[in-house]
């Protein structure tokens, strides 16, 4: 279609792009993360994800695949799967190197063995800049902290036991930067001993860390924060820090723990730690990132207050709200997401299977839930109590108990309001709820629908709903045959959007300022753009589905402002049109058509 120099690359909402290598070029191949080198007797935690071939995760995959580590002995020899990722911690018996492969899936990780690697004992302060060289072995037997001023970089592939409850202390900055063939691994010197955690504190500078696993960490109780009282492994206070492909695996303690920060989190994945992510008056943007089997998979119920996601309060001075997109939670034993008193916008993300709700909001300020999945939970999306203001769009709630919540399980009252809008509630066992355990009834104008699939006679006649069995695909996008296809109040379907056709590559700049007005459009609309030399112009128009619908040359247009006439022939629905100058792609528009 276009040159090899630029592509249209179709993939679903939920397909979380990944920077890493391929292992092979079949469509199915397994990128194992894991310790490059072990003793012959050690803890070693495994990451995999499966990719197809443009590197994004292969999201339909989702099932228990056989450990094989040849030849050596794991002490666990089978990973859970969820959408494409999963994680194991076990301990490993080897004499010789060996080989992790998965299942039947196509790639290996080769991992040497060696008892015999020298090791720094470590301890005190870090006082001037200091590098811990790639490969190396420290342990770190009590208290180490990295003084004002100074900053400690650790190498890739450099394996770090800490003693008993001990913590590393930053009060400069931290640089982690493992890669996916030598990530840092953080564990206990002794695997029954658990160690605490690294706590951050400059306010002036910005730690980082890459590909690296902290594990069997968050156990010192002289450092407890927040909710079910319990350790971060990573606490941020009156700080920064960015975290990317880093994997906090089986702690005693909470994964991440933040106070009065800012905290960016990018591909990370988060599980069978005591709470995902607990942050007080923070500014917070995690992406392409999963939450799975929060605190544990034991299959045993608590109610420890056990979030993957818990956001209280907003940071000072914010000028925008924390954000969570693309992003899997899978499997908790409270809810997903619990926001109090942010200020919170969830677009993207697949919430499934959480003992209490999907989404929890409450207390004050405003959330917005754009193109989520919420299922197999308690309640899908719940308004509790206080002033919450929740704004629900292109959502799909199904197989809840309570698909959407007006009201909890407290009674303080609840004065809030829901608006909700292109979003589905089928086969949830009470599609829409209101009521308030104060007042023991219902509140007036809590809940307003508009343009959605409800399934509710409370609630079936508001403003362009409608009722019906949807049909979706795996995703849960809605087949070209079901109910509420294109019936949005934008022109595209009801519930999850397929957010197809976007380019990736570099675009040249020979075409400025791209727009298409009005958009939304319902009959006329004119092309607009700056053009800086003379050039042919050729309009694609692609549908959502990434099927070519249009095609016009604009012939030897001058190096100029132009403002061309499109007439309309399109249906209803959403689309893209792409620009390209002398045959490559310069600029992209998505439209939506009434």
């Amino acid at each position: 279609m276009f040159n090899k120099l630029f592509s249209i690359k179709v993939h679903l909402c939920f397909l979380i792009l990944l920077s890493s290598y391929r292992l092979s070029s079949q469509n199915n191949y397994a990128e194992i993360i894991t310790n490059h080198s072990v003793r012959s007797e050690a803890l070693i935690s495994i990451v995999v994800r499966v990719l197809n071939e443009d590197q994004s995760i292969n999201t339909s995959v989702s099932s228990n695949f056989e450990l094989i580590a040849s030849p050596a002995i794991l002490e666990n020899d089978i990973i859970k799967i969820h959408r494409g990722v999963g994680s194991v911690t076990t301990k490993v018996y080897a004499s010789e190197d060996f080989e992790i492969s998965i299942g039947n899936l196509v790639g290996q990780k080769t991992i040497s063995v060696s008892d015999n690697t020298p090791f720094v004992q470590i301890s005190g302060e870090i006082s001037s800049n200091t590098n811990w060289l790639s490969d190396s072995i420290i342990y770190i037997n009590n208290h180490l902290i990295i003084g004002v001023g100074a900053t400690l970089t650790i190498g890739e592939g450099v394996r770090v036991f800490l003693g008993e409850k001990v913590n590393l202390i930053v009060k400069g900055k931290l640089k982690i930067v493992g890669i996916s063939d030598k990530p840092v691994i953080f564990q206990p010197y002794d695997q029954d001993k658990p160690w605490g955690g690294i706590s951050f504190s400059n306010i002036n500078d910005t730690s980082s860390i890459d590909y690296c696993f902290f594990i069997y960490g968050g156990d010192n109780e002289e450092y407890v924060f927040g909710h079910s009282n319990s350790q971060p492994v990573l606490m941020i206070t009156n700080s920064a820090l960015e975290l990317q492909n880093t994997f906090i695996l089986d702690n005693p303690g909470k994964a991440v723990g933040g106070n009065h920060s800012v905290i960016k989190t990018e591909d990370c994945i988060f599980s069978r730690s005591d709470t995902g992510g607990e942050y007080h008056f923070c500014q917070i943007n995690i992406s392409g990132s999963y939450f799975i089997d929060i605190p544990n998979d034991d299959g045993i119920s608590i109610d420890d207050d056990n979030d993957a996601s818990y956001f209280y309060g907003l940071y000072t001075n914010a000028i925008q709200s924390s954000v969570i997109e693309n992003c899997v939670f899978f499997i908790g034993k409270d809810d997903g997401i619990d926001h109090n008193s942010a200020n919170l916008l969830i677009k993207n993300c697949w919430i499934e299977g959480f003992d209490h709700e999907g989404i929890a909001a409450s207390n004050t300020n405003n959330i917005t839930i754009y193109n989520t999945l919420v299922t197999n939970c308690d309640q899908g999306i719940e308004a509790g109590y206080g002033e919450p203001i929740v704004v629900i769009d292109h959502c799909v709630l199904v197989n809840n108990d309570v698909g959407l919540r007006f009201g909890d399980s407290y009674n303080w009252g609840c004065e809030g309001h829901i608006t909700t809008t292109n979003s589905i509630m089928y086969n949830n066992v009470d599609n829409i709820l209101n009521f308030d355990l104060l007042t023991q009834g219902s509140v007036e104008n809590a809940i307003d629908i508009s343009y959605s699939m409800t399934n509710d006679a409370d609630y079936d006649n508001y403003p362009n709903c409608i009722t019906g069995v949807p049909l979706f695909n795996e995703n849960y996008i809605l087949l070209p045959e079901s109910p509420g296809n294109n019936m949005a109040n934008d022109g595209s379907d009801l519930g999850l959007i397929d957010l197809s056709l976007s380019v990736y590559d570099n675009l040249v700049s020979n075409v400025e300022k791209f727009n298409v007005f009005p958009n939304p459009l319902r009959n006329d609309c004119r092309l607009s753009f700056n053009l800086d030399k003379n050039a042919d112009i050729l309009l694609q128009v692609y549908s959502s589905s990434g099927s070519l619908v249009y095609e016009k040359n604009f012939k030897n247009l001058k190096a100029q402002k132009h403002s061309i006439p499109f007439r309309n022939k399109l249906k209803s629905g959403l689309y893209n049109f792409v620009l390209l100058f002398n045959n490559e792609t310069v600029a992209t528009k998505k439209v939506i058509v009434l």
